[in-house]
């Protein structure tokens, strides 16, 4: 399941935009390989990061997720030097750093079941019978 879709980069940046991103031989026509490379680069992203606290795959996607995901698919496509603006580096930036608070427990995706949590492990000892006692060692000592 991909976070942001073909639609969803259209609804944010534009489909002018996106084409130009994504036009890789020039034709005027976005490619749709390439878009779908940088999606599934920008889900293995966010994946690698919320997977820490949340179990995978999400049940909700919130949209501010939809949000982060489309800025780091946008930045992704970037495939020059001439395309990479300082605007795109910054949206990729924030949402690496938002989804570092998700896996640290600083920020939480709202509307998703709560995070994984660890169960406390310890060592239980539990001792047998006594073999000496006071009544058994009567006489040696």
């Amino acid at each position: 399941m991909s976070y942001a879709t073909l639609q969803s980069l259209n609804d944010q940046f534009g489909e002018e935009a996106v084409r130009g991103a994504s036009d890789r031989d020039e034709d005027g026509v976005a490619d749709t390989g390439v878009i779908e490379r940088a999606l599934a680069l920008a889900d293995g992203i966010i994946d690698s990061r919320i997977g820490v606290k949340y179990k995978l795959p999400l049940d909700l996607v919130p949209d501010v997720l939809i949000s982060y995901a489309g800025d780091i698919a946008f930045y992704l496509l970037s495939g020059s030097p001439a395309q990479l603006t300082d605007e795109k580096r910054v949206r990729y930036t924030d949402a690496l750093k938002w989804l570092d608070q998700i896996a640290s427990g600083k920020a939480v995706l709202d509307g998703v079941a709560a995070p994984k949590t660890k169960t406390a492990v310890g060592i239980r000892m539990i001792a047998g019978e006594h073999e000496f006692t006071r009544s058994n060692l009567r006489g040696i000592l």
